[in-house]
């Protein structure tokens, strides 16, 4: 058994006489002999437990603890001896016992770096040698030297946190505090090791970086390589000239090799940015999808002559060759169009015909392309008809009425090029138009907050989609205007129909 000084709390805890042989140990067979028993180890470890923190800064007993313990070869077990408040820390104010941990460092022999120790737990190895901690830990457990690479490690690991607590975040004042740790981090050196640069390219999605457009971004980076950036496009994905050291550091890929989904759409694309963009690998096809979604307007497509990239409307991919029929005879063929010419020949004629036209002018379109916008691509809308997503100019805003008798924004359709062909049509012929007046009229829809469309059929394979609102709306529209009288018509002009 240990050696303790105040023998009184010893008997007091084992409820017992206890005989100190520390310096006695010739005598224990004799004492056995006259029925002594030793302490149980359980019992002993039970008494360190309620004891040890009281008496572990009297030198004496520390010393005989620390002597015990290095001799039971884990007979205590370790989990035990883990949780005795007994590894001594260097701090400021001192010695301070703890339970053993694996943040417990040794300082190395000759300073590898300037340690700030009140960051680390570092034992103290002028009451407990890094031998005697070993042997008291056992053959499985070592308390490492705080040496560069334990260092490195333990940095990195507070960096990636770091990083990653940024996720699902935005506060553009907090990317800007992480960007400029990280990038003074890369300036001093600290990021050189190959385990820890490797480590952050993993993460690269989430570093946040200064782009040129003035602004932090984690994801969508990229280096500018040899190319220019006017425009504002690139700039929002490009590295700013203070991160492109650090850019370069971890490999980033250059902006040339980016596609269509990695640009940052905001507004129209402007001159500038169509020149940044002839700079890229994926030129055409990137511009070829910023027509589609309306992004370019037609003046632009005119300047910068883009027209071969616009994708025309009901196209069939094929490998068919384009049909030949050679001339044979080319003075039969003079001899025909002579004998055509000698007959009555079907003149143009003029004719007049009427067009509606509001006394005043207003937006037509704003209504319906409000309503049937597409959610997903910018500039493009639904199709009431097809049900198709168009961009802008392949839409058209066609009156439902065949002789309108007031402007109103919601008497009108939202239809791509091939559906207003057949709408207009239809609704030149008396049947299938009163038809389809007859069924947005029809009282039997009811229209309510549990349906958001409607489906109104022209004829058997035509139907139009209305929004309910837009259909409540029109169906009033044409209640009320009957009430009026169909009589009523605006002034008339001889041109064409709406």
């Amino acid at each position: 058994m240990l050696k303790l000084t105040n023998k009184r709390i010893l008997e007091n805890f084992f409820k017992k006489p206890i005989l100190d042989t520390s310096e006695k140990e010739k005598y224990i067979p004799q004492l056995k002999e006259l029925g002594c028993e030793k302490v149980a180890e359980g019992e002993v470890f039970s008494f360190l437990q309620q004891y040890v923190s009281q008496y572990i800064h009297e030198k004496e007993f520390r010393n005989a603890l620390y002597d015990y313990l290095a001799k039971q070869n884990g007979a205590l077990g370790l989990h035990d001896v883990k949780n005795l408040s007994i590894f001594p820390l260097k701090n400021e104010q001192g010695t301070e016992y703890v339970p053993y941990s694996d943040e417990i460092y040794l300082m190395p022999a000759v300073s590898e770096t300037n340690i700030d120790i009140a960051q680390y737990q570092i034992l103290d190895t002028s009451i407990m040698s890094a031998s005697l901690a070993d042997a008291i830990l056992g053959e499985y457990i070592r308390i490492q030297t705080l040496s560069q690479e334990v260092l490195d490690a333990r940095e990195q690991e507070q960096r990636i946190n770091l990083i990653e607590s940024l996720d699902g975040h935005d506060d553009s004042k907090r990317l800007e505090e992480v960007a400029k740790y990280l990038l003074d981090d890369f300036k001093k050196g600290k990021l050189n090791p190959s385990i820890i640069k490797r480590g952050l390219q993993g993460i690269l999605k989430k570093i946040p970086m200064l782009m040129r457009s003035g602004e932090y971004r984690r994801e969508g980076k990229f280096i500018a390589g040899h190319l220019t950036t006017r425009g504002s496009l690139l700039k929002r994905i490009v590295v700013g000239d203070e991160f492109l050291a650090f850019a370069h550091f971890l490999e980033m890929y250059p902006v040339s090799s980016i596609h269509y989904d990695n640009l940052v759409l905001i507004d129209k694309v402007s001159d500038e940015d169509i020149k940044d963009l002839s700079q890229l690998d994926n030129y055409e096809d990137i511009i070829r999808r910023l027509i589609r979604e309306g992004y370019i307007s037609e003046e632009q497509l005119q300047k910068f002559k883009l027209e071969f990239l616009v994708d025309t409307q009901d196209s069939f991919e094929s490998k068919e060759e384009f049909p030949e029929e050679c001339v044979v005879n080319y003075g039969k063929i003079q001899k025909h169009i002579k004998e055509l010419w000698s007959k009555d020949k079907n003149r143009y004629i003029e004719k007049k015909v009427t067009r509606w036209e509001p006394e005043h002018a207003f937006e037509e379109k704003v209504y319906v392309n409000t309503m049937y916008r597409s959610k997903e691509h910018h500039g493009a809308y639904f199709c009431q008809m097809c049900g198709k997503v168009f961009p802008g100019k392949y839409i058209e805003c066609d009156q439902i009425e065949r002789e309108p008798v007031y402007a109103w924004k919601q008497m009108h359709l939202n239809l791509c090029l091939e559906c207003s062909k057949d709408f207009k049509s239809m609704r030149a012929n008396d049947d299938f138009y009163e038809k389809f007046l007859r069924n947005l009229e029809d009282l039997d829809i009811i229209i309510s907050t549990e349906r958001g469309f409607f489906d109104i059929s022209m004829d058997s394979e035509k139907t139009i989609r209305f929004t309910a609102k837009h259909l409540a709306e029109v169906r009033e529209i044409l209640k009320r205007q009957k009430q009026e009288g169909k009589g009523r018509r605006l002034r008339r002009v001889n041109n064409k129909r709406p």
